[in-house]
């Protein structure tokens, strides 16, 4: 579907480029979350879901403590994860689901700057189990 404008070489290499661009946007999403929910819930796994925490043997919290920016930077985070395209399919709106839920968790004076950013690898990695541990999970429900 690239094609005419681009050759297959240019189509794979903007695919891995946007790729990365989005897979990085998306751990430095979950990182905030994370960030947040070890400095007021008590534990950096109790920003996802009730059925996600839960499935990985966690204890959630309850849902009137996860103020409306975490509930909409993790319906953003799995909307682009389960999509599975990394923004392939549409970047801009791919772009704009991640600034804006970015834009909520700065509400909450969540810094944008990581402690550490691992490698591409480990964050495929990590964006992987996050898409097992909701499969897992749609399964015990």
């Amino acid at each position: 579907s690239c094609q005419p404008c681009h050759t297959t070489a240019d189509a794979a290499a903007r695919a891995n480029t946007t790729r990365a661009e989005i897979e990085n946007s998306l751990f430095g999403l979950r990182a905030r979350m994370e960030r947040w929910a070890a400095a007021n819930v008590g534990d950096q796994g109790n920003w996802d879901y009730t059925g996600y925490v839960t499935t990985a043997g966690g204890t959630p919290p309850a849902q009137n403590l996860i103020p409306i920016e975490i509930k909409r930077a993790r319906h953003n985070y799995y909307f682009i994860l389960n999509d599975s395209s990394f923004g392939i399919h549409n970047l801009q709106y791919t772009r704009y689901l991640l600034e804006y839920a970015n834009q909520g968790l700065d509400t909450l004076g969540v810094g944008r700057a990581a402690t550490v950013t691992p490698d591409s690898k480990t964050i495929k990695a990590i964006l992987k189990a996050d898409k097992a541990r909701i499969k897992k999970a749609d399964l015990n429900e």
